[in-house]
């Protein structure tokens, strides 16, 4: 038995233990081990094959896995044949999240323009901006501030959102 297959038999039992139901559909042996240790850990709700939405990741706001979620979501447009499906409907907006909810909508109107794709007319709406300015990270150190000023895409700055001009980029 080799090392991937302990560790799925481990993982397994322990969905099991936890009454989870869903199979776990494993494509390569590099990929298994973090599949199954996200799967476990609840971060992936959808069986594999499925591309998340943006109303999917929306759910996660405010939860420990919003972050691994919004790379799933990434990577999941970036292979998509159809991404105008994954970002057409206007998620639901979620309450006490303003900073979320305008990065999301800044996501998907930067994606929209790297991918030349139609913008969906939600992200446009005014609860998808933001008053006051927010700086990546929560910092408060004035340089960076300087900098994120001018290095922010024009999708996110424009809602008063300053993130790093990598931001979306996944490794």
């Amino acid at each position: 038995m080799g090392k991937y297959d302990a560790i799925k038999r481990e993982i397994n039992e322990a969905m099991l233990s936890q009454n989870q139901k869903e199979d776990i559909i494993i494509f390569d042996p590099a990929e298994e081990y973090g599949m199954l240790a996200q799967r476990l850990c609840g971060i992936i709700t959808s069986k594999r094959g499925d591309n998340m939405t943006i109303k999917e990741l929306c759910r996660s706001i405010g939860t420990e896995s919003f972050e691994f979620r919004l790379g799933q979501f990434l990577d999941d447009f970036k292979h998509s044949d159809n991404r105008i499906l994954l970002i057409k409907d206007e998620p639901e907006y979620v309450m006490d999240h303003d900073k979320e909810m305008c990065f999301i909508a800044g996501a998907v109107h930067k994606l929209c323009n790297d991918y030349k794709i139609e913008y969906p007319e939600w992200i446009f709406k005014r609860e998808y901006y933001l008053d006051k300015r927010v700086y990546a990270f929560g910092s408060h150190d004035e340089d960076f501030h300087r900098y994120l000023r001018q290095t922010s895409p024009w999708e996110f700055s424009c809602r008063n959102y300053f993130v790093p001009d990598n931001t979306l980029q996944r490794v």
